[in-house]
């Protein structure tokens, strides 16, 4: 008979164990995700039909500090050969194109293998490229299309 408080005891003190720890265990993950397509040849939108993002592409991200225009060497289009200002983290997206960085809040230049160079997905004001900026406590999304090949 004293078997059984003792295990009910027992369980209760390990399940709130348990729900403490996990409790304690959750952390807050701030960075960016998002996917990353190729367009190459005519990538003009027809009336009536929906326009494709291309084809996923297995590729690296590279996260630099902010970087002006001014800041790379070779840039032609939206492609440059050399960045010259400080990398701070890179990914690779897999198969699909699925890419995950976490990063401290701040802003970044977010630039993406392509060839022998790099790609720049977007210019932000201020002669500034591809900026991004991490919030606190929040993941953001961003789906990159590499166009460098694509024609309009």
């Amino acid at each position: 008979m004293i078997k059984q408080p003792i295990y009910l005891f027992f369980c209760l003190l390990l399940g709130g164990c348990a729900a403490v720890k996990d409790h304690t265990s959750k952390k807050t993950i701030e960075g960016i995700r998002g996917y990353i397509f190729e367009q190459q040849g005519s990538a003009m939108p027809l009336k009536g039909k929906t326009s494709s993002k291309g084809v996923a592409i297995s590729t690296i991200i590279y996260v630099f500090e902010p970087t002006q225009i001014n800041q790379v060497e070779g840039l032609n289009g939206p492609i440059c050969s050399k960045v010259n200002t400080r990398l701070l983290d890179s990914a690779t997206s897999d198969r699909e194109g699925n890419y995950f960085m976490a990063l401290k809040p701040g802003k970044y230049t977010l630039l993406v293998k392509y060839e022998s160079g790099y790609f720049v997905p977007f210019f932000s004001g201020m002669n500034e490229l591809a900026i991004i900026q991490i919030q606190p406590n929040r993941v953001s999304d961003l789906d990159i299309i590499v166009n460098a090949k694509a024609s309009y």
